[in-house]
């Protein structure tokens, strides 16, 4: 689902949790870019919302987290 007028996205995420809160994502369509995300709080398995941060992503398109990217209040890893 996309919700222009509030600028977010329910993204299906399937039996798992899905990626935490203030996690980065992009959207894709036909290998382009479409859309910058960033993972709510908010979520209802197998959904979880994502603020639009940058343009403009539509039903169908392809989400990726970028897991390199740390939540705020997330443990770092050590090395």
């Amino acid at each position: 689902m996309v919700e222009t007028g509030h600028r977010f996205v329910l993204v299906e995420v399937g039996a798992g949790s899905g990626p935490a809160a203030g996690t980065a994502a992009m959207a894709y369509r036909e290998k382009r870019r479409t859309a910058q995300l960033i993972v709510t709080e908010e979520s209802r398995p197998p959904y979880i919302a994502m603020e639009v941060i940058e343009g403009g992503p539509a039903l169908g398109d392809q989400v990726v987290a970028d897991e390199r990217v740390v939540p705020p209040g997330a443990p770092a890893d050590q090395p």
